[in-house]
């Protein structure tokens, strides 16, 4: 996701000068872009009429999270929530925010576990989990492995855990563990940003997703050697 637009912005400045509701403004503000709109709004109602779950949500709690937004930050890591072939699911800064591209390479990667009947897969460099469980939720006969080194995304699989699925601690540089058994297919969106590009990215994402997960070397190829070896 990008920054807000200036019409946005425009209309934040309106607000700040009574214009308009800051309560108006800010489900605008946040809701304007996402895969899914409904979600997006239904998280914000949320943060809006409680904090902690008990306390109205304060006007200065409010500012804080529309400035947050106005500086770039992602609305997914504001709600904490996005959504990935119709699943909803836990982000955090943990994680890169799953995005429309990457539902093509698990659409690929569903049509072709589908032809092989009782099956385990890997999803490597799993981050939030999304790939992995998509082809979960779309092939019963599969059971999936998440794999995934970082800690904080580890955390985040657990969290989106469903049937059939595990998460595992796995480093994609390294030779796997025989611990980790046989697999009939390995899906992976890993790391493949050249290291010199990542300060080119959009603010939204050179400054607010984790390094760690956009970062494939010198020529952002690093992980598809260390994989395909």
């Amino acid at each position: 996701p990008s920054t807000v637009s200036r019409a946005t912005r425009e209309k934040y400045l309106q607000c700040r000068q009574g214009t308009y509701p800051l309560r108006y403004f800010f489900s605008r503000a946040l809701g304007e872009q996402g895969p899914s709109q409904q979600t997006v709004k239904l998280r914000l109602l949320e943060l809006i009429r409680q904090e902690d779950h008990s306390r109205p949500l304060s006007d200065q709690k409010l500012a804080e999270l529309l400035e947050r937004r106005l500086a770039g930050e992602p609305v997914a890591y504001l709600i904490g929530e996005w959504e990935f072939y119709g699943m909803p699911l836990d982000i955090s800064r943990d994680v890169l925010i799953p995005r429309p591209d990457t539902e093509v390479l698990a659409e690929q990667a569903i049509g072709y576990i589908k032809t092989l009947g009782e099956c385990r897969v890997l999803d490597l460099c799993a981050g939030s989990g999304c790939i992995g469980l998509a082809v979960a939720a779309q092939v019963p006969q599969a059971r999936v492995v998440l794999g995934e080194w970082s800690d904080g995304a580890l955390k985040i699989c657990r969290q989106n855990l469903t049937a059939r699925v595990v998460p595992m601690q796995a480093d994609a540089r390294e030779k796997p563990e025989k611990s980790l058994g046989e697999f009939q297919c390995i899906v992976s969106n890993p790391p493949y940003i050249p290291r010199a590009d990542i300060e080119t990215l959009d603010t939204s994402v050179k400054d607010y997703e984790p390094h760690l997960a956009l970062d494939g070397g010198e020529d952002g190829l690093d992980f598809y050697r260390s994989i395909s070896e």
